[in-house]
């Protein structure tokens, strides 16, 4: 998803975390009282999630699927017959008008028994056409309205054979010489639900006038020039339908090109329905393989025993547990501040960077987890089933939690990205003059439930928060020119990433102090979310801090020249 999509523009006293980061208080009202799921919304969501459960139990073999990688239409259709398909969609084209926390536990809960299972029906509900139907208007909305009814498979097509992150991209939408429409050319890599999609909208580089701009295109794979040029297989979601797909003057009604600059009010609304479904089509994976983890780690420390002793018994191997257990919380936490509660749209940035919260939780947990199993986690399920062992698929997920990071952007560049937005912000004038430091006062703003190693947290969040809007300030000041600030990339990423755990600790304290109220003792994994996050922030800072640094570009540019190399070879 490109920067340009999301919008920038946001109103004070609405519960989010921005407002805390720009004005340098944290706004602890803002935050508490910690959003809740609607008792019928979940009651719903639980019968949902058995249903889902049973039907995958009895009609998918996720490891005959990631041995083959073969995916089974089969499951496609049955997908469509159970209305699967349709889960956001509103009632009035056949769908189940699902709200987004129950369409993510869905989204887990397919994920637990396979990831590319998950993948093909999140992606059809939450990237392409169906997911964009409510933010379309006139004949193109009608148009995509019938198809949704009909119940098509969607997709969406971003990379370019030369790569992502380009404002232009190479597939080219121009006039047709009869002026009868557009005329479509290029190509596509990495097309998840390509090879299997009824209609596909792509990214697009709109020619007309001799001038270029962004627009996306709406192409039906039975129009004539559409083709799937090879099947992609990754090295995780064995079975995921991926391919490299080709254009070749493709012509469609103008209705099926939506241009931006026609429509500018349109990008934040598109890149809303972006953020919400990349949090529901990613972070539901993510989170299913962090807690298959937890539980896979839970049962083998208690099989297990070294000499007599208990696996359970040993220090390193509790504080395993414990951190791999407050990691499930808090990628949890994060996704239901996303989803629950009101004015979703007012948390772009929770919802931009829960994507890499939620990867990299479960891919540290996943390291943990094969560290503990050893050479059991590492071996294949296939060659456990030979043997006699219990299958946990360990392999499989290790693979499929890598895939996770990379898709839908590269981890290091979507912090990147979030620190351009948060910095742009401040250079535009959108964002509030620094407050004035006022100190902390939780009782001030609503009190809170939390015992006195979370308030210490809490307090010490409150500090690093000023700390950092400080910094942001400064580093704003220091360079009038914004490009030269944002050409220090890897600086500006250690700025998001101070963000984003900030941000995690503080919605871990606030759903702590719900679930306290509640009589659900989460003292303690709060305590061991803050503690973690709080040692990765001070590695951060030490890094934002000034300091001499060796000759990175240098060496790269050396490496890229050849004239490096001859040093690493053995004489």
């Amino acid at each position: 998803m490109k920067t340009g999509y999301i919008d920038n523009s946001l109103k004070t006293e609405t519960p989010n975390f921005l407002t805390s980061l720009e004005s340098g208080r944290l706004r602890w009202d803002l935050l508490h009282p910690f959003p809740e799921q609607d008792p019928e919304e979940r009651r719903v969501g639980d019968a949902l999630v058995a249903e889902v459960g049973e039907f995958l139990e009895s009609d998918l073999d996720a490891g005959e699927l990631d041995r083959t990688g073969e995916f089974p239409l089969e499951l496609v259709e049955a997908y469509k017959e159970r209305g699967y398909h349709k889960l956001l969609a509103a009632e009035d084209v056949g769908g189940r008008a699902l709200p987004y926390y129950t369409v993510f536990r869905f989204i887990e809960q397919v994920a637990s028994r396979s990831v590319p299972a998950a993948q093909v029906v999140g992606l059809t509900n939450t990237a392409g056409a169906q997911a964009l139907l409510p933010v379309l208007s006139g004949p193109l909305r009608d148009y995509v309205r019938r198809r949704v009814e009909d119940g098509i498979i969607c997709a969406f097509g971003d990379t370019d054979p030369q790569g992502q992150n380009n404002r232009f991209v190479n597939l080219t939408v121009t006039p047709a010489e009869d002026g009868s429409g557009y005329v479509i050319n290029g190509r596509k890599l990495f097309t998840a639900n390509g090879p299997i999609t009824d209609l596909i909208v792509v990214s697009a580089t709109l020619v007309e006038n001799g001038e270029r701009s962004v627009a996306a295109a709406f192409v039906e794979t039975s129009d004539p020039g559409f083709s799937v040029v090879t099947p992609i297989q990754f090295l995780g979601s064995k079975g995921l339908p991926n391919a490299a797909l080709r254009f070749d003057d493709i012509r469609v009604p103008r209705e099926r090109v939506l241009k931006a600059v026609e429509e500018p009010e349109l990008a934040p609304r598109v890149g809303a329905v972006a953020l919400v479904g990349r949090v529901l089509s990613v972070g539901g994976p993510a989170t299913a393989l962090a807690r298959n983890c937890l539980a896979w780690s839970r049962d083998f420390a208690r099989r297990r025993r070294i000499d007599g002793r208990g696996l359970g018994d040993y220090d390193e191997i509790q504080r395993i547990l414990a951190t791999s257990m407050a990691e499930v919380f808090a990628v949890e936490t994060v996704v239901q501040w996303c989803l629950l509660g009101p004015q979703p749209t007012h948390r772009w940035f929770e919802q931009l960077v829960t994507k890499n919260i939620s990867t990299t939780h479960a891919w540290r947990t996943l390291d943990r987890t094969m560290s503990l199993m050893g050479g059991e986690g590492f071996e294949t399920e296939h060659s456990k089933r030979r043997r006699g062992a219990d299958p946990i698929p360990l392999e499989r997920a290790f693979r499929d939690a890598r895939g996770l990071r990379i898709v839908a952007n590269v981890d290091f560049q979507l912090d990147n990205e979030t620190a351009h937005l948060l910095l742009n912000r401040l250079y535009r004038g959108q964002a509030d003059p620094l407050e004035a430091d006022l100190g902390f006062d939780v009782e001030a703003m609503g009190g809170a439930d939390l015992n006195p190693a979370n308030l210490a947290h809490l307090e010490e969040a409150a500090r690093q928060v000023r700390r950092f809007a400080e910094t942001c300030w400064d580093l704003v000041r220091r360079h009038p020119d914004p490009a030269e600030l944002l050409a220090k990339e890897n600086l500006i990423i250690q700025i998001s990433r101070v963000a984003t755990e900030l941000f995690t600790m503080c919605a871990v304290l606030s759903r702590t102090s719900l679930l306290a109220g509640q009589g659900t003792d989460v003292q303690e994994l709060a305590d061991i979310v803050c503690t973690e996050a709080r040692h990765r922030l001070a590695e951060l800072w030490r890094r934002l801090s000034p300091q001499t640094e060796p000759d990175y570009a240098g060496t790269s540019r050396a490496l890229l020249a050849g004239d490096a190399m001859e040093f690493l070879h053995h004489r």
